[in-house]
C-alpha cells in the first residue's frame, strides 16, 4: 500500500490580521441594526426589505419615506 503525501505549500502562510471589534463598536453596530430593523417594520417591510404590509408601505411612500 502506497501512502500519498501532499506537497508542502509553495509559499509560507501569513498570520491573520483580523482584529475583533471593540465592545463599543459592537454596541454601536447593534444599535444601528436595531434602529434600521424597526424603521423597516414601521414602513411595512420585512427586515430583509421585502414588502410585508402594502398599505403601510404605501403610507410610508406617501409620507416621503418617513414612517
Amino acid at each position: 500500500m502506497t501512502i500519498i503525501h501532499s506537497s508542502a505549500p509553495t509559499r509560507p502562510e501569513t498570520p491573520s490580521t483580523f482584529v475583533p471589534p471593540s465592545p463599543a463598536v459592537k454596541a454601536a453596530l447593534r444599535a444601528y441594526v436595531t434602529k434600521t430593523t424597526q424603521q423597516r417594520l414601521d414602513a411595512g417591510l420585512y427586515p430583509d426589505g421585502r414588502i410585508r404590509d402594502m398599505a403601510a408601505y404605501a403610507r410610508h411612500l406617501r409620507n416621503g419615506g418617513q414612517a
